[in-house]
């Protein structure tokens, strides 16, 4: 799971948005910004598997 952490999404609106972004603010990354969200999106919907990967 570490090895490769990488995961593929789209959606037209968050692209437009991250794209505008790393336009617009000097020190932001949309991979940074993207696993932030999706971690906290997963975590919240999904809690009980969430906690299965606590030692990661």
């Amino acid at each position: 799971m570490k090895k490769n952490p990488r995961i593929t999404l789209w959606s037209a609106k968050s692209s437009a948005v991250f794209r505008y972004l790393r336009k617009t603010r000097p020190e932001f990354s949309i991979s940074k910004e993207a696993s932030k969200l999706i971690d906290e999106a997963v975590s919240e919907k999904y809690p009980e598997i969430w906690k299965l990967f606590d030692d990661i």
